[in-house]
């Protein structure tokens, strides 16, 4: 296994443990009904999927 293969494999180990923290964190809010949590916890997992979509596909 290469450097960056591994890099990569541990760098998406890291944002794939966020998205659950963050998915966890949006459904406590939807609980709730607090709609301003709610936006910022998605914009936030939705900017983390879209990061770990481009590391996948490079």
């Amino acid at each position: 296994m290469t450097t960056l293969t591994t890099a990569k494999e541990k760098l998406c180990r890291s944002m794939l443990s966020k998205v659950g923290i963050y998915e966890k964190m949006l459904l406590e809010a939807q609980e709730e009904k607090d709609t301003e949590t709610i936006k910022h916890l998605y914009l936030h997992h939705t900017h983390l999927m879209n990061r770990l979509e481009r590391l996948l596909c490079s």
